[in-house]
């Protein structure tokens, strides 16, 4: 009986959602400043924007990473011109979204696994979780001292988004253990919610609507 009421469970689309949500909350372009540091800023918050898509995508089991190193490559010298810190964490992301491409698993792995050989697991979430925590940490920390938000009340609050996609990644590290466990699910949609609100304070960026592929490098880099 636990079984069938476990297999009636909805699927737990709590961490894809919020990291999908976060990608697009975090490519707002316009809003950076001052202008002879925005190229610098703009790497670093595509590169943001690039994890937090590739983390939802890593959030289904199985589900194959696509990620372009040689798209990648402009972006950490490019976020290094703004702050050198920011550089090498944009530098530690690549690397580690290369590990978690490299490490997809073959369609059907594992449920074709079965005994006696060991069963075959999708490991690449909470490492990618815990190992990418540090670099962006680092990079939501670089992008909202960069942004001159001074008197602007629309930098003001996306230095608000930026700090609470920044504690929402920390507590994903803080839960990685069990991050498919039904109450982290629970907080990581309050946190969507939270974001989702910070969000709607902020008007369309032109800058996004004005590109030819309105996904930017994230559809470059990391969308299949």
């Amino acid at each position: 009986m636990l079984l069938v009421v476990g297999c009636a469970l909805p699927p737990n689309t709590a961490l894809r959602d919020w990291s999908r949500a976060a990608s697009v909350a975090v490519d707002r372009p316009a809003l950076l400043a001052p202008p002879d540091r925005r190229d610098g800023l703009a790497a670093q918050q595509a590169a943001l924007a690039i994890y937090l898509y590739a983390l939802g995508v890593l959030a289904q089991d199985e589900q194959p990473l696509t990620f372009d190193a040689a798209a990648f490559a402009a972006l950490p010298p490019r976020a290094a011109v703004a702050d050198p810190a920011a550089g090498r964490a944009v530098h530690e992301i690549g690397v580690i979204l290369a590990a978690a491409r490299a490490a997809n698993l073959a369609p059907g792995a594992r449920a074709n696994s079965a005994a006696p050989a060991p069963l075959v697991e999708d490991n690449r979430l909470r490492q990618v979780i815990r190992t990418a925590d540090a670099p962006v940490q680092a990079l939501v920390g670089a992008l909202a001292a960069g942004l001159d938000a001074g008197g602007d009340a629309d930098r003001g609050t996306y230095a608000r988004l930026l700090a609470a996609i920044g504690e929402d990644h920390a507590m994903l590290r803080a839960n990685a253990t069990h991050i498919r466990a039904r109450e982290v699910a629970r907080g990581i949609m309050a946190a969507q919610d939270r974001m989702a609100r910070l969000a709607r304070r902020l008007p369309p960026d032109p800058m996004v609507a004005a590109r030819v592929q309105p996904a930017g490098l994230v559809a470059a880099v990391v969308q299949p």
